[in-house]
């Protein structure tokens, strides 16, 4: 069973799986220039951890354009912008359906998705 989450704790921030090996870990070439890394780890069929991030290669860097995870146990998305300030939406949802509804809008959406942060 994993501990509770310290943010003091610089394994715990850098390791958002809290000492568990993702079961699931890729990437995932949406374009040329931009690309999806999921890991996973799963307990009993159901998703425990996770992490959806969406990066785009823009002026020869891959910036994080938006990430939807779980580590401080509660679902949620960070959506990033190039000018101005993230937002961080709270998703009221169970880990599995919040995993697959984030990789999907994000698969679906993505060029929106990296307008958006362009042009805020």
């Amino acid at each position: 069973m994993p501990r509770p989450f310290n943010p003091n704790c610089k394994r715990q921030v850098t390791n958002p799986f809290f000492g568990y090996m993702p079961d699931k870990e890729y990437t995932q070439f949406l374009s040329l220039e931009d690309k999806l890394t999921i890991k996973l780890v799963t307990k009993n069929g159901k998703v425990v951890f996770f992490v959806v991030q969406y990066y785009a290669l823009i002026n020869g860097s891959w910036k994080t354009i938006m990430r939807a995870d779980n580590c401080h146990k509660t679902a949620h998305i960070h959506t990033y912008h190039l000018q101005s300030k993230e937002f961080k939406l709270l998703l009221n949802k169970e880990n599995s359906i919040a995993f697959n509804d984030a990789r999907e809008h994000i698969v679906k959406d993505f060029e929106k998705i990296k307008e958006n942060f362009l042009n805020t």
